[in-house]
């Protein structure tokens, strides 16, 4: 399977686990926080667990990710810092940040989002991450707009 859809396959599994078994924290509103570290609690699993993913075994994954270097995480054009939700990358390096994603429950509005995703994964830019990911919590499903080189991509 190629890469894209692995990381695309370890999300949606990540996030139809947290329907299955917390969807309490959906459903509750307000609780986007716990839905992201559940979601992480999920891909960790699979990451240690799973050998379709053990390729990203030595990778990091962390949630509420500001960090570059020795500094923080900047966008381009931009005055302010990237804090991230959820990204599976190397700590230290630019060159292997995989999957960068923003979470938000039903009806909030991710247009920053989708700006900053944009953002990080251009690949004539900075972090240059493979693959973007904004994930809608809505109350029956999640709804994925997924970004590859700073363009919107195919949602499935």
């Amino acid at each position: 399977m190629p890469t894209i859809e692995l990381l695309k396959a370890l999300l949606f599994e990540s996030v139809a686990k947290l329907y299955a078994n917390d969807y309490y924290l959906i459903a509750r509103g307000g609780m986007e926080t716990a839905c992201q570290t559940r979601v992480m609690y999920y891909m960790q699993d699979m990451l240690y667990n799973a050998p379709r993913f053990d390729i990203w075994r030595q990778y990091n994954l962390d949630c509420e990710y500001n960090k570059n270097m020795h500094g923080v995480k900047e966008l381009p054009c931009s005055n302010r810092y990237a804090q991230i939700d959820l990204v599976l990358h190397i700590r230290n390096t630019d060159a292997n940040n995989l999957l960068v994603v923003e979470f938000k429950l039903s009806g909030n509005d991710n247009s920053h989002d989708i700006e900053k995703l944009k953002n990080l994964t251009d690949s004539n830019q900075q972090h240059r991450y493979l693959l973007g990911a904004a994930v809608e919590l809505a109350s029956q499903q999640a709804m994925y707009t997924f970004i590859q080189n700073a363009e919107i991509s195919d949602n499935n």
